[in-house]
C-alpha cells in the first residue's frame, strides 16, 4: 500500500532516513505494529501482510514517522475495509503480529 501524506491539504513528504511504523487495530481486537518504507519521493510504503488481512471487517490504522531525536508524527486514522477471503483453507490465523 502506498501512502501519500498531507498537512493542511498540502502535500507531505516523509523525511528519508526516519523510521516509520505501520499501526493497526485489526477487526477482531489484535494489533498489527510493522515497519514501513520512506520513498524517495517522501511518500511511504506498508506491506499488508496475511496478518493484517486475516480478519474481515473494519480495520483502524495509522502511520507513525520518527526521527533520531524523540520526535514523532502521526497521520491521522484511517479505516481498511478488509473483505473474506474466499478460501477458508488459505486464511491465516488472527493474531498479534509486531
Amino acid at each position: 500500500m502506498l501512502i501519500h501524506l498531507t498537512k493542511n491539504n498540502i502535500p507531505y513528504q516523509a523525511t528519508v532516513g526516519n523510521n516509520a511504523q505501520f499501526r493497526c487495530r485489526k477487526p477482531d481486537g489484535h494489533a498489527v505494529i510493522n515497519p514501513a518504507v520512506i520513498n524517495n519521493d517522501g511518500t511511504i510504503t506498508v506491506e499488508l501482510t496475511a496478518q493484517t488481512l486475516s480478519a474481515a471487517g473494519r480495520a483502524y490504522a495509522d502511520v507513525v514517522e520518527s526521527d533520531g531525536d524523540g520526535n514523532v508524527l502521526s497521520s491521522v486514522s484511517f479505516i481498511i475495509l478488509i473483505m473474506a477471503a474466499p478460501d477458508v483453507a488459505s486464511t491465516a490465523t488472527s493474531s498479534d503480529e509486531f
